[in-house]
Formats: structure tokens, sequence, C-alpha cells
């Protein structure tokens, strides 16, 4: 479905609608319920789309099953112009704006599911935003909000060419840049994460490039004393991401 030759971004879900009018309602197009549908929150969705002039139908729910392409929509689909990624500039000037700064870098998350699950995390511990690459990674599609809960509503996301030269920029920008590592890095625990910070986190299989850990100013690694010595992506990065947070909200 589209608008004016443009994909139209599906937001399905009821917080996700919710979390999408509330941060960007000038961008909804539209909104579709379930018709005969007992939906949650019913009233705030049909009192944000008042409040932001978006017109609202109502269709059978195979309708939009067929515009939410599988994912559990829970009675509402917004139809909403595409996302506008941001340069990587804008998002350095936003986490630089709140100190410590704290922006996390993907590097080439392939999974969507992954990806919502990262940028959950990361707005809950106070990132600004995440930085992806174009190629070879996910961009931020309907299964990645829907997974985000909502969080990617309030993250800026910036897409580069180039993952390498980017983490050089961040570097000069002055943030300190941490690559996520099996094994072989210090200990996440002896770690000073309350500086400005930019954290890396590698592929689902292969974890980081190694031409992305080399340029990074140090490598971290979560202690772990169980059989399975892995975590995936999101969660490694989400104890990171969370370690952080504790080193700046202890006292000073």
């Amino acid at each position: 479905m589209s608008r004016g030759g443009h994909e139209a971004e599906v937001v399905a879900g009821v917080n996700p609608v919710i979390e999408a009018l509330r941060s960007r309602p000038e961008r909804c197009n539209e909104l579709i319920m379930a018709r005969g549908k007992r939906l949650p929150r019913a009233e705030m969705i049909l009192e944000l789309a008042r409040a932001a002039g978006v017109r609202v139908r109502y269709e059978p729910s195979e309708a939009l099953n067929r515009l939410a392409h599988g994912l559990n929509h829970q009675g509402v689909v917004g139809l909403f112009s595409p996302r506008a990624y941001i340069d990587l500039e804008d998002l350095l000037e936003k986490a630089l704006a709140d100190r410590p700064a704290l922006i996390v870098i993907l590097d080439g998350i392939s999974d969507p599911q992954n990806l919502g699950a990262l940028a959950r995390s990361a707005e809950a511990a106070g990132a600004a935003g995440l930085v992806l690459p174009k190629d070879r990674a996910a961009p931020v599609t309907p299964a990645a909000e829907k997974v985000s809960a909502g969080a990617l509503e309030y993250l800026a996301v910036a897409r580069v060419t180039n993952l390498v030269r980017a983490i050089e920029r961040v570097k000069e920008a002055g943030l300190w840049v941490a690559g996520t590592v099996l094994e072989g890095g210090q200990s996440l625990y002896e770690a000073d994460l309350s500086v400005d910070l930019a954290v890396v986190v590698g592929r689902e299989d292969k974890g980081l490039r190694h031409e992305v850990a080399k340029n990074c100013d140090l490598l971290l690694t979560i202690p772990m004393r169980g059989k399975v010595q892995s975590l995936n992506a999101a969660q490694a990065a989400t104890i990171v991401l969370f370690e952080a947070l504790r080193q700046r909200l202890r006292p000073r």
C-alpha cells in the first residue's frame, strides 16, 4: 500500500499504534480498526486520532490480517508515511545534548525481531538512538516496530553507508566506542561506562566484524558462569546498556 508513490509504513498492535500516534501524529495517514472487535484502550486510540485529525475506518479482521503481514495487530493498524532516518551528525548532536551521551551501533543485525528487542532495551536504558548500516542489515520494519513495543518511536535512527567511518566520526565527536565480544575483552564490570559512550553490537551469528572490532576503543566481555556460554545480540546489549545505566545512576 502506498501514499504518493512511497510504501506506507504499517504499524500494527495497540501499544505500537498508541506510541506512534503520540510521537509522530503528523505522519499518520489512516487508522484501520477491526469491525465488531472489542479493542483494549480503544478510547485512547480514537482520542489520539481525533486530536491528530486522522481518518479512522473499520474493516473486517481479514483485511487487517492482510495489511499486518502476519503481525499480531490486535484489531488496529496504522498507515504512516515512511520513517525518516536522520543524519549521523544530527544523532550525535541529540546524544551530546543530554550527557553522558549514549548511542548503540549495530554491526549487521539482520533479524528485525532482534532489532526491535535491541531498540526496546536501548530506549529503556536512555540511549539517544541507533546507528544502522544501509547494507546487509535489517532496516526498521513493521516487525521491528512491533517487537520494540513503541521504543522505536522515541529513538533517533541513522543509517550509514560505511560503519567503520561512522565509528571514526563518533570517536571524533568525543564518544568512547565499546564493542561487545564473547571472549577476550575487558570484563564488563571493570570498565568505566559512565563516559559519553557508543555500544557496538555484532551480528547474531558471527559477532563484530574484524574491521569494526579493531576500530573500537575497547572490547567488552560479559562474565558468565553457566554451561551455555552464549547470549544472543539483544540479550548481550541489554546487559551492557543497563550496566552503563547503573554506573550513571550511582552517587558521585
